[in-house]
């Protein structure tokens, strides 16, 4: 059996890895992963997951879902969205202990701001310790994503709601305005997701995070 070091191929974030090690004993860090759609957010989060890690997925279509279709308002949705996870995130920190003390999060109050325009990160005003690494990657690879997924839902409604999304971030620029946000950095880290095998192996390390993963030598 073969030890891979993931120090050996990534390098940590030391700004992360050293309010994570600054916290007392009965907080946690929430990691965000931002980044516009087709990123491969929800991905790299199940396999967190798999090796026993909270993550917190709220997923923004799923909100959405719960205003007329005929009548949606993004800003209105948005805001709705921003306090149900910042209430859903106080109340986890509170009852339950994370591996690590981490809690790793898809999206933020962060996309709530892209989705109205301001290009300002949020997150740094929230009422815990937490920090945002903006996922990136190829523009073919996200397209690729993106597109599939109305092929990819059976569920007719659900599939309306898809579409509309899209449309609204093309007609407002989304991926521009991240692209914008990535030139800024006003962010504390950023990932790139072409692969969400190695994204997943170097979120862990940004973090300072060990994990080995274990191979058979081929006999």
């Amino acid at each position: 059996m073969c030890h891979l070091n993931l120090h050996q191929f990534f390098q940590p974030v030391d700004h992360i890895v050293s309010t994570r090690k600054a916290l007392d004993p009965d907080q946690n860090h929430i990691i965000f992963l931002e980044g516009p759609s087709g990123t491969g957010k929800k991905d790299i989060l199940w396999r967190l997951h798999n090796i026993g890690y909270t993550v917190v997925v709220l997923p923004y279509l799923d909100h959405a879902m719960q205003f007329d279709i005929d009548s949606i308002k993004i800003p209105e949705i948005a805001n709705e969205w921003e306090q149900k996870l910042v209430s859903h995130l106080e109340q986890s920190l509170k009852m339950s202990e994370h591996k690590d003390q981490v809690v790793f999060v898809h999206r933020s109050p962060f996309s709530v701001n892209i989705f109205k325009g301001i290009d300002e990160n949020s997150n740094k005003h929230l009422p815990f310790s937490s920090s945002t690494i903006m996922c990136h990657a190829d523009e073919i690879r996200i397209m690729e994503r993106v597109q599939a997924r109305p092929y990819m839902e059976v569920d007719e409604i659900k599939k309306q709601y898809i579409e509309i999304l899209q449309d609204n971030d093309k007609k407002n620029n989304i991926e521009e305005r991240y692209a914008s946000i990535m030139e800024k950095r006003d962010f504390d880290s950023r990932l790139n997701t072409t692969s969400v095998k190695q994204a997943t192996a170097n979120i862990l390390t940004q973090c300072g995070l060990d994990f080995n993963f274990q191979f058979k030598r081929p006999s």
